[in-house]
């Protein structure tokens, strides 16, 4: 991934996220607390994976 495109990352998955969450409940409260809930494991995930590759292709 482009370091360019970075500044639309958490934006765009925050949006998709919230969209996800309205479709299951009605709280607004519960939508917020679980959209970045899942933004945040989401990030995490994503960045295990790039920290991982990153030390598979450098010492393997």
């Amino acid at each position: 991934m482009s370091a360019s495109y970075m500044p639309y990352y958490i934006p765009i998955i925050v949006i998709v996220m919230l969209v996800l969450e309205i479709c299951k409940y009605d709280d607004p409260k519960t939508i917020l607390k679980r959209a970045f809930t899942n933004v945040a494991v989401l990030t995490g995930v994503l960045a295990a994976g790039m920290t991982a590759i990153y030390f598979v292709n450098k010492y393997f």
